[in-house]
């Protein structure tokens, strides 16, 4: 008996050893993502998944921190303009949010939880959201417009519809859904396609 707990306690040191070491090792991690020009730069230091990390404008050596948080799947940061970069923060298998960072005027944004399309014109981000999608103003945080799809449950809508969206140079909002028969999405049209018209005759949006 005394034997067999002698190697349980070892096993369990060993085990504490080994993830100790290995957090230590994935704190070491750094990156750096670069604008399309090369101009702008934003570095990235900490774990490469599950654990903290940190984002910065600029080189180490020159740098202000942008956002610090829990990364549960890696770090993602892309560059949707070249003063415009989208940090994206996995929280889940098929869940995230994002935050927008303005480099010329060193403005983050506040965080959009699934969104599907990006208008680089005007700053806006659609987002899913129960029985809507809503339409944000990036950097002032505002709903400009939500559209109601009756059955609409987020988490599915993304696994069994499979979603294309995106915005087109006029402002216009498109979708493309093709639904799988499930019990989890109640969705009735198994095709369908949304196009949402600005409002006004000037073609920037809604």
């Amino acid at each position: 008996m005394i034997h067999t707990l002698k190697i349980l306690i070892f096993i369990l040191i060993l085990y504490c050893i080994t993830s100790a070491q290995q957090n230590e090792n994935s704190l070491n991690i750094s990156k750096v993502f670069k604008s399309k020009s090369g101009n702008n730069i934003i570095t990235y230091i900490g774990s490469a998944e599950r654990g903290n990390g940190m984002f910065f404008h600029g080189a180490i050596s020159d740098s202000i921190l942008i956002f610090e948080g829990y990364l549960r799947y890696g770090l993602i940061c892309n560059w949707i303009t070249d003063n415009i970069a989208e940090i994206e923060v996995p929280t889940g298998s098929t869940n995230f949010h994002s935050y927008f960072y303005n480099y010329e005027n060193r403005q983050i944004s506040r965080d959009y939880n699934l969104g599907i399309a990006i208008d680089t014109l005007n700053m806006r981000i659609a987002c899913l959201d129960m029985n809507k999608i809503l339409f944000y103003d990036i950097f002032e945080g505002s709903v400009l417009f939500e559209y109601h799809i009756d059955g609409l449950e987020p988490m599915a809508f993304l696994v069994y519809c499979q979603p294309k969206a995106s915005f087109d140079l006029n402002g216009f909002f498109h979708l493309k859904y093709n639904c799988k028969n499930s019990d989890m999405i109640s969705i009735q049209n198994a095709k369908d396609e949304i196009i949402i018209f600005p409002k006004n005759d000037n073609k920037q949006g809604f």
